[in-house]
């Protein structure tokens, strides 16, 4: 069997839950039936950090105690506070063994005990394990919050998570985030549109509905779902992606165009030259002429061209006033007539004069 075909069957092995996992870097696979982490590989520390005092706690104080510090080694105890505290490790051991992967389980077999597992992995993902440390944590995790945008078509409650577990762990390295800043962060990150660009207009005017970031995420969560149910309507009675147009539509049964005269006349003047294109087309299937669809000669020889022609010539010179040749003709011999007619009239009174 080949590497390849093995991941496979592995991949396909695989619980859903940890696909999952694997599939969004910030999920946390939890076992059912102890509902403790398993396979944990670094993601969601401060969800994971939780988890585990649970268990600790679960396990009775002591244990809690022992894992998080609190409670030290004495020299002086008897043996059989001796034999409680080896036992208590090897609990804590066993505890973080089966919640991580293979992968930092190794990098934990280096050390001595429980205590000091936890205190490895507590001193690497808090980002305290030393000062300069600390500041670079602090410089990654500011960076992530002011650079994190979401897409148009992203997931805005899940963004909106995303920022606050990096608020969290920016805190867990000892730097707290004003509100009003982090509130700017959040209304940044969202997407372009006419809800959010109005969420970002009651932050800067400094609205109380949205004076805390908690009043924030519950607002932007609300705008997304009646984004989303426009979009939804839009789609639903085939309008565009904006809303406000689609919701008029599913209101009052036709778009605002539709009220309007001039979308008629296009609609009609669409339908005439559909009409005369599939007449096109059947007439040169049919080999018929052009002009009268009829089979047997061609549009140029069409009988019917020369009285259309004479009947839009007839027409023509009805409408400009012009008669034609013989009519102008005509009226030019009336003319030289009645000039002919004057002059005889004139000539015969001068002979009854003489």
């Amino acid at each position: 069997m080949s590497p390849s075909s093995a991941d496979t069957q592995r991949k396909c092995r695989m619980p859903k839950q940890q696909q999952q996992a694997d599939a969004t870097s910030w999920e946390i696979e939890v076992s059912e039936k102890t509902g403790r982490p398993v396979r944990w590989n670094g993601q969601n520390w401060p969800y994971y950090r939780r988890l585990m005092e649970l268990a600790f706690r679960r396990k009775g104080s002591n244990i809690f105690d022992i894992a998080t510090g609190v409670k030290m080694y004495d020299n002086n105890w008897t043996d059989l506070q001796k034999a409680s505290w080896e036992d208590a490790q090897l609990e804590i051991q066993e505890l973080l063994f089966a919640s991580v992967g293979t992968d930092l389980g190794q990098q934990m077999m280096q050390q001595t005990d429980g205590t000091s597992m936890w205190q490895y992995m507590s001193g690497r993902f808090d980002g305290t394990s030393n000062e300069q440390t600390r500041a670079l944590m602090k410089r990654q995790l500011y960076a992530q919050l002011e650079s994190a945008r979401c897409g148009q078509s992203g997931n805005i409650e899940g963004h909106l998570n995303y920022m606050l577990r990096l608020k969290l762990r920016l805190e867990a390295t000892g730097m707290t985030l004003d509100d009003t800043v982090f509130s700017g962060m959040l209304v940044s990150s969202l997407p372009s549109n006419e809800r959010f660009n109005r969420l970002r207009g009651l932050v800067e005017t400094g609205m109380d509905c949205v004076s805390t970031p908690e009043k924030i995420v519950a607002l932007a969560v609300t705008f997304d779902k009646a984004n989303k149910t426009d979009q939804q309507l839009a789609r639903s009675f085939g309008g565009n992606s904006g809303g406000g147009q689609a919701a008029a539509q599913g209101r009052h049964g036709k778009t605002p165009q539709s009220e309007g005269g001039g979308k008629k006349d296009s609609s009609k003047k669409n339908d005439a030259n559909s009409e005369k294109k599939w007449q096109r087309d059947e007439d040169r299937k049919q080999r018929n002429c052009f002009g009268c669809h009829k089979p047997g000669h061609t549009k140029r020889d069409c009988p019917l061209a020369g009285s259309t022609q004479a009947s839009a010539q007839a027409t023509f010179t009805m409408a400009s006033g012009f008669t034609g040749p013989a009519k102008q003709q005509g009226r030019g011999r009336e003319r030289i007539g009645q000039t002919e007619m004057t002059k005889n009239t004139h000539g015969g009174l001068g002979a009854t004069k003489d």
